[in-house]
């Protein structure tokens, strides 16, 4: 299995799959040419979302309004 991460892009990932799938051939044959096995695994893609997931994640992080009370010091400040 072959998971796939997409970032950046706005086109279906499962098109981008499909497309994998369809050069599947040319792509096992690179692999079999580079890898030293006693038979060549037969390569399945899947969309993988975590990476997109953990970016919404820190994006939605950093929407939270902190107060001021509660932030922590930075580099810059100067505790009185």
């Amino acid at each position: 299995h072959v998971f796939i991460g997409i970032l950046g892009t706005m086109a279906n990932p499962e098109d981008i799959i499909a497309q994998l799938t369809e050069r599947r051939g040319y792509l096992q044959n690179k692999v079999a040419k580079r890898v030293v096995l006693k038979f060549t695994p037969r390569l399945s893609f899947h969309h993988d979302s975590s990476v997109e997931r953990g970016t919404n994640v820190v994006s939605l992080i950093d929407q939270i309004d902190i107060p001021d009370e509660i932030r922590p010091l930075g580099e810059d400040d100067v505790e009185i």
